[in-house]
């Protein structure tokens, strides 16, 4: 069970430094002109956002590395909690590690669904907002699961002092 708490702690860090990193990247206001070196989009007018993935991508060394270990550790952390809500010992702890896993599942839903702005209209900040808030309220629940599952199981000759 040590294992997989050190996992979980672990993919959640690689997935926040990740998200971190990319966060800088994400711009969602306006337009620009793509002139990058992907040949099929030069010229096209895009969103920010998108040219910000294309550059990271097709003209940075190493560049799908952060995106792409972002959303392997995202997977792996879902996968690694539904492992730790199946290892659970009762039902009621099991219950207990369902909220971090639904958040997770949730935050990831909305970090897919975050559209990108046509040319000319207001970013829509509404979905990337919910994917952080879900993205912090993890950690709280985990921690919740963790130490109400630690207080929940403390045998009757340990409770009673003998």
């Amino acid at each position: 069970m040590l294992f997989v708490n050190v996992t979980l702690i672990l993919l959640f860090t690689i997935a926040l430094v990740t998200g971190g990193l990319l966060e800088f990247v994400y711009a969602p206001d306006g337009y620009v002109v793509y002139n990058g070196s992907y040949e099929p989009l030069r010229s096209v007018p895009m969103d920010p956002a998108y040219e910000a993935e294309l550059r990271i991508r097709f003209d940075t060394t190493g560049g799908a590395l952060v995106p792409d270990l972002h959303q392997l550790s995202s997977l792996l952390f879902m996968a690694a909690l539904l492992l730790r809500m199946i290892l659970a010992p009762t039902l009621s702890q099991r219950f207990l590690w369902f909220a971090p896993l639904a958040t997770t599942v949730l935050a990831m839903a909305a970090g897919f669904l975050v559209p990108y702005p046509a040319i000319g209209e207001m970013p829509v900040y509404g979905p990337y907002s919910v994917h952080l808030l879900l993205v912090l309220a993890v950690p709280v629940l985990m921690a919740f699961a963790w130490w109400r599952s630690r207080t929940s199981t403390v045998p009757a000759a340990e409770a009673s002092g003998g």
